[in-house]
């Protein structure tokens, strides 16, 4: 039996707890970001460049992904899931 099976039959109220292990990974440029992600700036940002991005893993798989793009003077903060599917943009 596992130790929180014998803490529990001897009274014990045991709280379980998990880990993750998160990592983030910046990108130096765009070539780096999914091709899912390239294809909605294209679609959506015409003409946009590319100011930073990163990667959030949890457990060594994406969890989400932040890009900042630059389009003419306006700078937009992206955010897109772990799959690369967008998920909201901030103006600023």
């Amino acid at each position: 039996a596992s130790a929180i099976a014998v803490l529990r039959r001897m009274g014990h109220d045991v709280v379980e707890s998990v880990t993750f292990l998160t990592t983030f990974l910046d990108f130096s440029d765009a070539g780096e970001l999914p091709v899912t992600i390239t294809e909605y700036l294209n679609k959506n940002y015409v003409g946009w460049a590319y100011v930073k991005g990163s990667l959030v893993l949890v457990d060594s798989k994406p969890a989400g992904y932040s890009v900042v793009i630059k389009v003419g003077g306006t700078m937009y903060y992206l955010s897109f899931s772990g799959e690369g599917k967008f998920q909201m943009v901030r103006k600023g």
